[in-house]
């Protein structure tokens, strides 16, 4: 057990002298005047609260062929991790595995010291941040990239629980953008994105380093939105029940073909145009379940979608399913 002396400091140096500078436990011990027992539980210490990360990396399995076929296929595509799970897994199941590995994941090989990091809301986030490991980092700032979900509040409520999240995971500052998910109306987005405290925080989103996502399907997106923000069902929104539109990126609505700028309804959107995906360094789409797979083939198809963390199952789906059959009927 480690002593409450055994502080966050000394395991770091330790971890520092030991694997950075190659000093041996007895070189350690006699330079800080500690025994070898606690230079040994300080270093355990340092690898179970994430100072130190061990990898065991088997470079027979780089050329996995599904990874290669599915970068082929979308060219957009850097990085995918694929996440195994049994076929006949439950979808909390494939959620909770996925969630965990993306978690390490961005720990470890995507947030950087003094990066930029825009969240969006979700299920998957959801459980994502609460997996992460606690790994301080200098300069990392958290931006919220989608209102909150509660119909008309500017409270951070639902999102702003991910966010702390993810801003405690990596010592963040956060940056809040304090809108409601859907507005009434196109007008009073224009009028809040005035305001000098949302246009600050917009300015972020769109010099974000990298993008945390994931995916939406069109009509449990609408169905969610009409639940929580008490929208107007009288309104044009019957185009979302076309099957040409199959998912959403923090609320922005998008076509099989990627295309969104056209739908009325993003113009009542809190999130970013989807072209900001793009143009970010990452964009890091965390998606489980085979109900999501034209939403998420659409986004990689339109390069939405620059590194991709998924379960087998939907990969493999990804792989094997013939999406010729959903070309765009009508815009």
């Amino acid at each position: 057990m480690v002593k409450r002396e055994d502080s966050y400091e000394s395991a770091l140096k330790i971890a520092q002298m030991y694997y950075h500078h190659q000093m041996n436990t007895d070189e350690i011990a006699k330079t800080l005047g500690f025994s070898r027992a606690k230079v040994s539980r300080l270093l355990n210490h340092a690898r179970k609260i994430g100072i130190v990360e061990v990898r065991i990396i088997d470079h027979r399995h780089d050329n996995d062929p599904l990874s290669m076929q599915l970068k082929r296929r979308y060219r957009g595509l850097h990085e995918i991790t694929i996440v195994p799970v049994e076929p006949d897994s439950s979808t909390p199941e494939q959620l909770t595995r996925v969630a965990q590995t993306a978690a390490v994941h961005l720990s470890n090989d995507i947030i950087c010291d003094n990066h930029i990091v825009a969240v969006s809301a979700g299920e998957i986030l959801s459980l994502v941040a609460r997996n992460l490991p606690k790994r301080p980092m200098k300069g990392v700032q958290i931006v919220q990239l989608q209102g909150n979900t509660a119909g008309g509040s500017c409270g951070i409520g639902y999102i702003g629980g991910i966010l702390q999240k993810f801003a405690s995971a990596f010592e963040g500052e956060l940056v809040l953008y304090p809108v409601p998910m859907m507005f009434a109306t196109e007008e009073a987005r224009k009028l809040m994105w005035n305001e000098p405290s949302i246009r600050i925080a917009r300015e972020y989103q769109q010099r974000a380093d990298t993008i945390i996502f994931t995916v939406g399907v069109a009509h449990l997106t609408w169905e969610r939105m009409l639940l929580s923000a008490r929208l107007n069902e009288n309104r044009e929104h019957r185009v979302l029940l076309d099957r040409d539109v199959v998912g959403d990126l923090a609320t922005v609505f998008y076509r099989i073909d990627g295309t969104f700028k056209d739908l009325a309804i993003n113009q009542q959107s809190s999130g970013p145009a989807l072209e900001t995906y793009r143009q970010v360094g990452r964009s890091v789409c965390i998606v489980a379940g085979q109900e999501k797979i034209l939403a998420v083939h659409a986004a990689l198809n339109a390069g939405y979608i620059s590194d991709l963390i998924i379960d087998s199952a939907t990969a493999l789906a990804l792989r094997e399913m013939d999406f010729s059959k959903y070309k765009l009927t009508s815009k």
